[in-house]
């Protein structure tokens, strides 16, 4: 549904001006995920571009 109300453009905006707010959630989502394997482990993120 998204791809149907973002053009290429305005995806690119959004991703823009929101970029911090989606690599935290990014961060959250997926710690907590490995989280529940291996309590103990210590995570490093990259984020391309």
């Amino acid at each position: 549904m998204i791809n149907n109300i973002l053009g290429d453009d305005n995806k690119q905006k959004y991703i823009g001006e929101n970029e911090a707010a989606l690599k935290e959630q990014t961060k959250v989502f997926r710690s907590g995920i490995i989280a529940t394997v291996d309590p103990e482990i210590t995570i490093d993120f990259e984020f391309a571009g």
